[in-house]
Order: C-alpha cells, then structure tokens, then sequence
C-alpha cells in the first residue's frame, strides 16, 4: 500500500502544481479583459467568462505595442514616454532600473542568463551552479583586480531569488549545458540530473 500511495504521489502531485501554476497564470493575464468596454467582454457576448481569453488579448497588446515601436513614429512615441517618466520622482528610477534589468534579460544581443557555470560557493570545497549575467561595471572595476564576471546563483528550490556575485573569471567553469537543463538541475535539487557528456579531451 506504501509504495502504491507513493507511486500515486509521483504522478499526481507534479500535475496538480502544473495545473495550479497553469491557473494562477491565465487568471492573472485574464485581469487584462478590464481593459475593454463591459459590451465587448467575453461575458456580455457569450453569456459568460472564457477561461484564457485574456491570454489571447495580452499576447496581442504586446505583439501590437512590439509592431508599432518598431516604425518610426512608434519610436518618437516611446522616447516622449521614456523622457516624461525619467521626470517623474521615484518613478524615474524604478523605471530605469527595471528597464535596464529586461533590455539585459530580452535582448537578442545580451549574454545575461545565456551560459550555466560552476562555481566555488559558499565555501572552497563546495560546489554550485550560477549564471553569467555580464561582467562588472562602475566604480566596482576601480577595486577588482584581473578578470571578473559577474554570476547570478540561484537558491533552491525557488530559482526567482538568490544571490549576486563577482567572481574571477577563471573561477567560473563554463558548463557544457542548457540555461534549462541547469534549471531543471536547480529547482530538482539535483534530483533531475542532465545527461552526462563525454569528457573533453
């Protein structure tokens, strides 16, 4: 009967996460409907809510912002904003901040999270995996001495926090692994193992 009720869990718990994380998504990006008029809801059209139709909209809000900020105009538009909201207190810098974070994170030329490493962390002897997200910058440069790099280490099993850090670069490992496959390493607290390469030679 243990090994039954066990087997049960292994199915049955990863589905029910998936569906709950599958929901609390589409229910949140399902808050967008609020941007159309009440006649033009789901509700008023259909008689009643569509699970997901919000998703469909969000996608499309983002698609046609993308499109019209590509064309000339669309660019003037942006910078006016940009330039109103670096006015504003407060508001100027977590703009700025959180819009620095993503043109690392989103742009096509970035190497921010492109690469898994392996580090000596917390202590000589222990071993964990980060991310490359650049290298060092400012007045930090000033008060390092050789080639450092900076990396992001995940904690586990919640990847979305962790810790900041620079390290010489002939410390960080470049691993011969997908950004996922590490993920997976991580939030599986090492029980999701990715294939095992042959050595280099």
């Amino acid at each position: 009967m243990r090994k039954y009720f066990l087997t049960g869990l292994l199915i049955l718990v990863p589905l029910a996460i998936t569906f709950w994380v599958l929901h609390a998504v589409i229910s949140t990006l399902d808050q967008s409907l609020l941007l159309l008029p009440e006649q033009w809801r789901p509700k008023a059209l259909f008689g009643h809510d569509i699970p997901g139709f919000g998703v469909v909209l969000t996608l499309l809000i983002v698609l046609i912002t993308g499109l019209l900020a590509r064309n000339f105009i669309g660019n003037y538009v942006v910078r006016v904003w940009e330039g109103l909201l670096n006015r504003i207190p407060i508001v100027n810098s977590i703009y700025s901040s959180v819009k620095q974070v993503s043109d690392t994170l989103f742009s096509s030329s970035g190497n921010a999270f492109r690469k898994a490493v392996l580090i000596e962390y917390p202590r000589k002897g222990s071993w964990t995996i980060g991310f490359l997200t650049g290298v060092p910058g400012g007045d930090v440069v000033n008060h390092l001495q050789g080639d450092y790099v900076s990396v992001y280490v995940p904690t586990t099993p919640n990847p979305t926090s962790g810790f900041f850090l620079m390290v010489p670069k002939a410390d960080a490992i470049e691993l011969d692994m997908s950004v996922d496959a590490a993920l997976k390493y991580i939030v599986s607290m090492g029980v999701v193992a990715p294939e095992q390469l042959p050595p280099k030679k």
